[in-house]
């Protein structure tokens, strides 16, 4: 058994290689660790301003407060985008590895799931709603197209609307598929890590916004579709389109509720655990959906009663943006975020590997682990101290590495790079 004075200069070491880690971390390094995923921010800021513009009950005011979440909505999207053009030049391989890496590539596109088939993947155990996200742009053309029709010239209306629900039907299908993925991951496994529940709310998104297209183009249809639509001279195509959109729309947003009730009791559980992560933005924009979606219900139904719901959920909508926002800042004050292991780059090691994390405990001569299964099971050598260390099984393995300018090890066994930091 190790000594307390070897335990004890073992915690030194690690404590004074922690300073000099953080002497070392400049802004250059903050910068190299912003990921897509920070777009979840504007996703929620310019949700705001959309639902603002949407609300029942109009004051003076709140066009004045819309603008402002419109325009703050495109300095952050200016400032974030110069902020990963620059994370970009001084890390060149991340933008190739940030496209397949499975934990950041979701926020990007949605022309990702072929490369995440073929490169990557993804176990059913750590599905999380997210999974959702390459497909998210097909959720939202459904209530654009139904918020632009009005301005449109007749001859533009009709295809402005077969797009919407084009696209709509594309992200909802697919957000279906993944939607089987994440309830099986809930069956067979535990919840996620309660920082990271905030995230589950995005599964409220699809079925939302999905909700509020269908309620909205039904709407619009007598209105856009010719009364001669597909060869039926004597039958009220739009009328009929209207009724079938209303009901979906109605029956698909008890859907959105039922994940939102279902993420807000787990969130609840595990409230006292949590800490900030970039999934808090999923507070906002997910549930922007089910708020457009209840908006849009209440003015179809023409029900004061829903109308006045929908804007006390704007009003709670605002009050989590607020709370996500100040707590974004605060994290960024105190290292939680833009900091080496706490973003969704970590994993990827200087060389452009993806890396998967190694289970740690104690010193590897505690285990009782003889040297050569030791070595199968992917360790350092025998007598390494993992106890203080955090352990990546890296890929592709190489033969040789260099060992980086900073308090690290590195270790290849059997053709395994094992690294220790």
């Amino acid at each position: 058994m190790p000594s307390k004075q070897g335990s004890s200069d073992l915690e030194a070491s690690a404590h004074d290689e922690k300073r000099a880690e953080e002497q070392h971390h400049g802004i250059k390094d903050r910068i190299s660790h912003f990921t897509w995923s920070n777009f979840a921010c504007t996703m929620s800021t310019g949700a705001i301003a959309v639902v603002l513009s949407q609300q029942p009950f109009q004051f003076d005011g709140l066009n004045v407060i819309g603008k402002a979440f419109f325009i703050l909505d495109l300095v952050l999207l200016v400032a974030f985008m110069a902020a990963m053009v620059t994370r970009f030049i001084l890390q060149p391989w991340k933008v190739t590895k940030s496209l397949h890496y499975p934990k950041e590539a979701l926020f990007f596109g949605s022309f990702w799931y072929c490369t995440l088939f073929v490169a990557e993947r993804i176990p059913v155990s750590t599905a999380m709603p997210a999974l959702v996200f390459p497909v998210y742009p097909s959720l939202v053309i459904g209530p654009l197209a139904a918020s632009i029709l009005p301005s449109q010239p007749q001859k533009a209306s009709l295809p402005i609307f077969i797009g919407g629900v084009l696209f709509q039907g594309l992200g909802w299908v697919v957000a279906m598929f993944m939607y089987s993925v994440y309830i099986i991951r809930l069956l067979a496994n535990d919840l996620p890590p309660p920082s990271s529940r905030p995230g589950m709310f995005i599964s409220v998104g699809p079925a939302g916004y999905t909700s509020a297209a269908l309620v909205a183009l039904g709407n619009h249809a007598p209105h856009v579709v010719p009364q001669n639509f597909l060869n039926l001279p004597n039958f009220d195509v739009g009328a009929a389109i209207k009724v079938v959109g209303v009901m979906s729309g109605i029956f698909v947003w008890s859907v959105a509720f039922w994940f939102f009730a279902l993420t807000l009791v787990t969130i609840l559980h595990g409230a006292k655990k949590m800490s900030f992560t970039l999934s808090w933005w999923a507070f906002i924009f997910p549930n922007a959906g089910l708020t457009l979606a209840t908006i849009q219900i209440g003015r179809v139904l023409d029900s004061k009663g829903i109308n006045a719901v929908s804007s006390a959920m704007t009003v709670l909508l605002i009050m989590a943006w607020l709370f996500t926002a100040g707590s974004y800042i605060v994290a960024v004050v105190r290292k939680q975020v833009y900091w080496t292991g706490k973003d969704e780059d970590h994993g990827m090691d200087d060389n452009g590997q993806a890396c998967v994390e190694v289970p740690r405990h104690k010193r590897l001569r505690d285990t009782g682990l003889k040297r050569k299964s030791a070595r199968d099971a992917g360790f350092g050598t025998a007598g390494t101290d993992f106890s203080t260390s955090l352990a990546f099984r890296c890929r592709p393995t190489v033969a040789r590495t260099t060992i980086p300018e900073s308090p690290a090890i590195w270790y290849t066994l059997q053709g395994q790079s094992i690294f220790a930091s």
